[in-house]
Formats: structure tokens, sequence, C-alpha cells
């Protein structure tokens, strides 16, 4: 009897012990693993906070760039108004030569510029992100550079009117490509694939010529809106490039002149050496 009792003493005292350990056991793994759980809730709390910053410098980048660029097109809009005006006084023959070749007046031609950007809004109405449709009429100072100092004819501009079609993808652009020249009459060997065949300058864009209705051709550029980006911000923006080659022509003029200066002081020692030795 008093055997059995002590077997049920011992056995309940391992009892005791094996619970005792497995308490401890258990506490050791929380002691230990509650850290990796704070660690992980601040480490995704951190992430949550890095995302939501990030979202919000993109679109205080966006909203930036967005400024810079509208800001560009008032810059671009009061250049072109000081170079008209003065272009009108410094050379008015060639300015209203201009005028009545444009054969319209100037709230007709952008009048006509609203009427075909309403027509493609409504082409591509189907796309599921509906592009950017930009326009412009030329500047008189623009076409005379082309036809007087380009020595271009008046029938070989044909982006006096241009449209800017900017979308989301490559695949966008052809299409769109594509239902434009169903949308108006293509210009045969007027069609530049700048996309698959990029400029030196890394310039992409589809250029088209078409006509309309009207009868009055006019330039349909087609990008996307890296390309864009890297046309007006990157190595391929419009100002780059032309200040490039307008100090070209300034370090050829110099070299020139230089090349001439050094020339004559090269005869005159010739001649005063001839006249010496006589």
């Amino acid at each position: 009897m008093l055997k059995r009792l002590t077997n049920k003493q011992g056995s309940g005292y391992i009892d005791v012990v094996v619970i005792v350990l497995s308490a401890i056991l258990v506490i050791a793994l929380a002691t230990s693993v509650f850290p990796v759980y704070i660690a992980k809730s601040q480490l995704d709390s951190a992430q949550a906070e890095l995302d939501r910053k990030k979202s919000e410098g993109e679109k205080e980048l966006a909203s930036a760039l967005l400024q810079i660029e509208n800001g560009k097109k008032e810059l671009k809009k009061v250049k072109e108004e000081l170079e008209d005006l003065s272009f009108f006084y410094l050379d008015p023959y060639a300015y209203e030569e201009i005028e009545n070749a444009l054969q319209m007046r100037k709230t007709d031609r952008e009048d006509l510029i609203v009427r075909i950007k309403e027509k493609i809004v409504n082409g591509l109405g189907f796309l599921k992100v509906q592009p950017i449709i930009e326009g412009r009429v030329k500047s008189h100072y623009g076409i005379y550079k082309k036809v007087f100092l380009a020595g271009k004819s008046f029938d070989e501009i044909y982006d006096i009117y241009a449209i800017r079609v900017i979308t989301d993808s490559v695949a966008d652009c052809y299409n769109i490509l594509g239902i434009m020249h169903d949308m108006f009459r293509p210009i045969p060997n007027r069609f530049k694939d700048y996309i698959s065949t990029p400029k030196p300058n890394m310039y992409q864009s589809l250029h088209t010529t078409v006509i309309g209705r009207s009868g009055i051709p006019f330039e349909i550029q087609i990008r996307t809106f890296d390309m864009h980006h890297t046309a007006e911000f990157g190595i391929a923006a419009h100002w780059k490039y032309k200040e490039g080659i307008e100090e070209h022509k300034r370090r050829k003029g110099r070299n020139t002149a230089s090349d001439t200066i050094r020339n004559s002081r090269r005869k005159y020692i010739c001649f005063c050496w001839l006249f010496y030795c006589r």
C-alpha cells in the first residue's frame, strides 16, 4: 500500500516537472519570438511609411514637371509673339507675304487646330487610356526661317499646322497611327518612324503628314509619355539640339575668322620679307 502511494507521488512529481519545463520552454520561445514579431511589425510600418513617402514624392515630382512643362509652354508662346512682333517691324514685306500665303486669319487658323483635335478625340474615344492631344500653328518667324533661310518653297512646308498625340504605350502609338491614316488622307513619302529608328540624340516619335477635308496638310506626331519626357527634358530636348547647332556655327565662325586673320598675317609677313630682300 505504501509502495503504491510512493509510486503515485513520484509520477505526480514527474508530471509537475514536465508541466514546469513545458511552461519554461513556452516562455523561452515567447521571449525569443516576441522581439522578432516586434521587429517585423516595425519593418512593415517603416516600409509602409517609405511607400507613402515615395508615392508623395512621385506625385510632387509629377506636379513639378507639369508646372515646368506649363511654364515652358507659356514661355514659348511669349517667345513666338516677340519673334513675330520683331519680324513684323524688321521685315514687314516678308511678314505680309507669309500672311497672304497662309490664306487664313489667326483666329481661323486656331479654329482649324481646335476642329482637328476634336475630330481626333472622337476617333480615339474607344481607347482605355485617353491620350493627350496638343496642337499648334507655326509662327510667322518659324515659317520665315524655313522659307527664306532654309531655301524651301512655301509648298514644301508641311508642318505649319501640327498635332501631337501622347499615349501610354508603343503599341498604342502604332494603333493610333493606323487610325489617323483611316481618318485622314496620308501624303506619300511623308511618314517617318523614329521609334524603331531613333535619331542620334535618342529622339523617338512617329511623324506623318495628312490632309483633312479642308484640303490643308498638317503633321501628326505620335509618341509615348516617356518619349515626350525625353524630347522635352532629356538629351533629345529641342532647345538643346538648337543650342548645339548654334554653338557649332559660332565655333565654326570663330575658327573661320581666326584662319582668315592668321592667313592675312602670313601674307603680310611674306610680303614684308620679299620687299626687304629686294
